[in-house]
């Protein structure tokens, strides 16, 4: 399963390093995409865009700026135009990170086994 994880990094509550501890989560339950993970790249917008639309699934990481990112915002409309499934993980400043990663792969496990048509 392609999962797509769409975020912003604008407040802080995401670093390059939690976001690897995201993509560590994620391939346990499938192929993640995490464009600041990817490397640059010619075509950066389009390959993210292709990414979103090849995904079975979209991890929301709901931060305090996570609605002011345009970025985010786009991805969220073109996941909803592909009626892509999704799970959302809110995290703010009093969040405890393990407690994010916990809430994470909780969610990835209820929407593989969804997927997969189990309950």
């Amino acid at each position: 399963m392609r999962i797509f994880v769409s975020y912003t990094t604008r407040d802080g509550c995401l670093s390059g390093s939690r976001l690897a501890q995201v993509r560590q989560v994620v391939r346990r339950h499938g192929v993640p995409f995490i464009d600041a993970l990817e490397g640059e790249a010619p075509e950066r917008q389009s390959r993210v865009e292709r990414a979103l639309i090849d995904a079975q699934l979209v991890v929301f990481l709901r931060t305090s700026s996570f609605d002011e990112s345009p970025w985010v915002r786009r991805e969220q409309r073109i996941a909803s135009q592909h009626q892509k499934a999704s799970v959302t993980i809110s995290i703010t400043s009093e969040t405890k990170w393990a407690n994010a990663l916990l809430d994470l792969e909780m969610a990835l496990a209820d929407a593989t086994r969804s997927a997969n048509g189990f309950k």
